[in-house]
């Protein structure tokens, strides 16, 4: 008789192949053809590299751990692993959205520096997040040799720096600078109707406003899926203190973040 770990486990690798596959095809346009390798589109491109990173990642990890929960526990390395790069590519995600609102900010505020919308600025964007990525979770790779040497149990301090490196740091860090997009648009808005100005200007400046508007929608909802649906997975953890107590519920968990990107990323290739 399947159990329902193994159900759970089912429905969650077809949700991450099916995104799998559609954040390919999202990034395969933007690699060869030339005229879709604008900055946010390179933006939104390095998001679903990370995503498919992610997804790869726990297909093959809860796998692992399903079927092969004795050998995964038994090997060292293992251990190092489980230490670091679930933190890592969950990292590399949120981050990866808190750099597409730090691009729309310097954007926005400074329209008239050419630098801010370059491809030169974008990549070093790209690189700062995944520096923050790699680095973020070293932590939990420094000191698990209690863990994994003398096999004890996780400390709890892991959990908790978990939600605030993957939920409450980059939740603060978009909140700030959405929040700057937005004060800065309203401000903008406000001169346009007070000043006496050219219809034509005025007619552009409130398209811009408009996109941009539009645009901060579009990666709040992206942040929302990425932060905020994995955030009952962290504090599942943190809670249990033991991601394997209840495994179907620790892998049904992360089906929640995967369905809403899934949504998301079927929207997004429509659209194009």
């Amino acid at each position: 008789m399947v159990d329902v770990t193994q159900i759970v486990l089912i429905i969650d690798i077809i949700t991450m192949l099916i995104v799998i596959i559609l954040s390919t095809a999202y990034i395969i346009p933007i690699i060869f053809i030339r005229r879709f390798q604008t900055t946010y589109n390179i933006l939104t491109g390095n998001i679903c590299l990370t995503i498919l990173i992610a997804s790869v990642f726990w297909i093959t990890f809860n796998t692992l751990t399903v079927y092969n929960a004795s050998a995964m526990k038994q090997s060292i390395i293992a251990c190092y692993i489980t230490a670091y790069f679930p933190a890592y590519v969950n990292c590399s995600t949120v981050y990866a959205v808190v750099v597409v609102t730090m691009n729309r900010f310097f954007a926005i505020v400074y329209p008239n520096k050419r630098f801010f919308k370059t491809q030169a600025w974008c990549f070093i964007s790209l690189s700062i997040q995944w520096t923050v990525a790699i680095l973020a979770p070293l932590p939990r790779l420094i000191f698990p040799l209690q863990t994994c040497q003398y096999k004890s149990l996780t400390p709890y301090w892991r959990y908790v720096y978990n939600i605030h490196i993957i939920v409450l740091l980059p939740s603060i860090l978009n909140a700030i600078f959405n929040v700057l997009i937005v004060k800065n648009v309203r401000s903008s808005t406000r001169r346009i109707h007070a000043g006496i100005v050219d219809t034509n200007v005025s007619t552009n400046a409130q398209q811009n406003s408009a996109r941009d508007v539009h645009l901060l929608k579009h990666i709040s909802f992206i942040f929302i899926i990425s932060v905020i649906g994995w955030a009952p997975v962290y504090l599942y953890e943190a809670i249990t203190a033991n991601p394997s107590a209840i495994q179907w519920l620790f892998i049904m968990l992360q089906i929640l973040p995967s369905s809403k990107i899934l949504k998301r990323k079927t929207l997004e290739l429509h659209m194009h």
